[in-house]
């Protein structure tokens, strides 16, 4: 009697790393969607809700929160199916929750903590990357570990979302006294660390405020948020795929 045929095969069950990789992510992403459970509702109940007084726009972000409990929920009863899924069902999470935080935050406050740059463009890079979404987003993949040829597509999806948010951020960093100094040698700096690259566009010297500041933002956006992601789990990945083949011999 002919054996049964295989189990076709999908992108997320196709190689042994794959599963060893999700199988050994487990306990990290219980804790993660734990934690974004947790901080995002406090997120939208103190700084949407209470200080910018808009309760429809924080109530609004419920489906976010409830897709990570229902994430929990798998995990907890259905253990092999979300191992099984699990890049596509961390995308489908993760994604909206990023994509939520950008949109929030240009549309409500821009970057109210960048007016304690002091005119020095090195304090201003800083102000503006922490509550940039490329700084979680790099720590979110590094802690999630998705395969390299999943993170294409999440970190190529969040980094759209970013650059689509960038007019709302700089308009507001604009209004604030005495960014545009700073701003302007922040960019000139950038302009020469990376020339001649295409994170800064030619003729930077000449651009006005408002396209210095979306330049700076593209270049957060692409250097931080998609390439030092992939830069870092690339060589994690190689090494994971060689054990694995050294499993299977």
């Amino acid at each position: 009697m002919a054996a049964p045929p295989p189990p076709r095969p999908t992108l997320w069950r196709s190689c042994l790393p794959c599963r060893l990789n999700n199988e050994s992510s487990v306990g990290n992403d219980l804790m993660g969607y734990a934690f974004a459970t947790a901080i995002f509702p406090l997120y939208l109940g103190l700084r949407v809700w209470w200080r910018d007084g808009l309760p429809g726009v924080a109530l609004s972000q419920a489906p976010v929160v409830l897709g990570f409990l229902a994430l929990m929920c798998l995990i907890r009863l259905q253990r092999e199916v979300y191992v099984r899924h699990r890049e596509p069902l961390m995308l489908a999470a993760c994604i909206p929750l990023f994509a939520s935080i950008t949109s929030l935050h240009a549309q409500l406050s821009g970057h109210p903590t960048a007016a304690r740059h002091g005119g020095s463009p090195w304090r201003l890079l800083l102000l503006l990357l922490l509550p940039h979404a490329s700084l979680w987003v790099l720590l979110a993949a590094l802690v999630g570990r998705l395969l390299v040829r999943w993170n294409y597509i999440c970190l190529s999806v969040l980094a759209w979302n970013t650059l689509r948010s960038t007019g709302g951020i700089c308009d507001a960093l604009l209004q604030l006294p005495g960014v545009e100094q700073s701003l302007a040698q922040l960019h000139f700096i950038l302009q020469l660390a990376h020339s001649p690259t295409v994170f800064l566009p030619a003729g930077a010297a000449h651009l006005p405020p408002s396209g210095q500041c979306r330049s700076i933002m593209a270049w957060l956006t692409l250097s931080v948020g998609v390439l030092a992601p992939l830069a870092m789990l690339a060589p994690q990945e190689r090494r994971a795929r060689r054990r694995a083949k050294a499993v299977v011999e």
